[in-house]
């Protein structure tokens, strides 16, 4: 993780649960489920607009859905 602030870095953090090496900003990792976030944030705030509602079916605003 690495938290930057006003452009500097605050926090950079490096961990592993590994015993076969070291982890560090070289190595590689998997990243899952990164787009859920945005998405859910992304509708919240469509909802907030009044442009979509929780209520609605999905076919209303995607009707290849039904």
């Amino acid at each position: 993780m690495c938290v930057y602030v006003d452009g500097k870095v605050v926090v950079d953090v490096f961990g592993t649960s590994s015993e076969e090496g070291v982890y560090n900003a070289d190595s590689l990792t998997t990243v899952w489920s990164t787009g859920k976030m945005l998405g859910a944030i992304l509708i919240a705030t469509l909802v907030d607009q009044g442009l979509l509602s929780y209520d609605d079916k999905v076919s209303k605003y995607w009707p290849e859905f039904a």
